[in-house]
């Protein structure tokens, strides 16, 4: 009888598994062949899978994510990408940005904007805001116009952006868009604007002097102790805060007694500050001198001044009150029925200023 061979089973579940193996083989080398590498110019690397490469821009997703957000890279911070089939992409970093033909705002800072202005926002009636963005997020933007001066940091809605350039990427803005956009905050607690303004602006009021050696004189020679004041305030904004807060110094010559006919020159200099709803308060030294035919005093001290300044567009309106304490002296006055000096004590006499004006932005 002849003896029947059993099928090579062995044979059968090693074809199978060299297959489910091939499979499993090609299946591997499409997914890493799918992915691009992006090389930055401070020589680290990211995986992911490109899907935009613009004039400015790069947009890629990540390998674990494919169905999530959309993420941009400026293409100035990128030196190369290779992609899946292993093409090459190189970037220039010193390459001139192209030319933005959809909104010419984009293509060159004016003559009168500042070089620290780089970013631009696109407001919706057609305004470029030339500025410097401290902060983008999916609902505001906060930024600084730096000119000779500082402002504060100003914010404006994103619902009133039409686009807007940061750092050297254009970004169209899409409120209807479900992607998060990931804030960048990069001011400092402590950031404080140093650049200077100079302000200048005309001053008028009334100045009233208290009992003492100064009214005295005025008295002598039939004037009064209440008369008019016209200057000129000189100031310099030295530095604005983030808050908004502002160091200034303030140089006011003033020539008072005009309406009696006379002439009374002073001159003061304060250190102050200014709060962001312009409540002002400053100190510093004074000098006032009367001279006549008959006499003449000097009145030298400290004022202190308050009050609060009126912004109305580029001009301020300043209501100040000053106050130059009473100081007492002591004299060597020769009395004449002993025949010898005698040291005396007098007042200065206090000195309140009630001052109006204007002034507006010179440099």
């Amino acid at each position: 009888m002849k003896k029947l061979s059993q099928p090579n089973l062995s044979n059968g579940m090693e074809t199978r598994f060299l297959s489910l193996l091939s499979f499993l083989l090609l299946f591997l080398f499409n997914e890493a062949s799918a992915q691009d590498t992006i090389f930055f110019n401070n020589e680290s690397v990211l995986v992911a899978k490109i899907s935009l490469v613009d004039t400015k821009e790069i947009k890629y997703k990540k390998l674990k994510n494919p169905n999530g957000p959309t993420y941009s890279l400026a293409k100035s911070e990128i030196s190369k990408i290779t992609y899946a089939n292993g093409s090459v992409d190189t970037f220039d970093a010193d390459e001139e940005p192209a030319v933005d033909i959809v909104n010419p705002l984009f293509n060159k800072l004016p003559s009168d904007v500042s070089p620290l202005n780089t970013d631009v926002i696109i407001t919706k009636n057609g305004k470029g805001i030339y500025c410097a963005i401290k902060m983008a997020d999916n609902s505001r933007i906060r930024y600084q116009i730096f000119r000779r001066g500082a402002d504060p940091v100003n914010t404006i809605p994103l619902e009133n952006v039409l686009e807007y350039r940061y750092r050297g990427v254009i970004k169209k803005v899409n409120l209807s868009s479900t992607t998060t956009n990931t804030s960048t905050d990069d001011t400092d607690d402590d950031f404080v604007y140093e650049e200077r303004r100079r302000y200048g602006g005309p001053r008028i009021g009334l100045t009233t002097i208290g009992p003492g050696a100064f009214s005295d004189v005025l008295n002598y020679d039939g004037n009064r102790t209440t008369y008019t004041q016209f200057g000129w305030q000189f100031e310099t904004r030295m530095f604005t805060t983030k808050e908004g807060l502002s160091g200034m110094l303030e140089v006011v010559p003033m020539i008072g007694g005009m309406d009696m006919g006379t002439i009374i020159p002073s001159i003061s200099g304060l250190i102050g500050l200014r709060t962001k709803n312009g409540i002002e308060f400053g100190l510093g030294p004074t000098l006032a001198l009367y001279v006549s035919q008959n006499t003449s005093s000097s009145s030298l001290g400290v004022v202190i001044a308050a009050g609060m300044s009126i912004k109305s567009g580029k001009v301020n309106f300043p209501i100040n009150l000053a106050f130059v304490p009473s100081i007492s002296k002591k004299k060597d006055v020769f009395n004449p029925t002993t025949g010898n000096y005698e040291s005396k004590t007098y007042d200065t006499g206090f000195k309140l200023s009630l001052l109006i004006g204007f002034n507006y932005r010179k440099h």
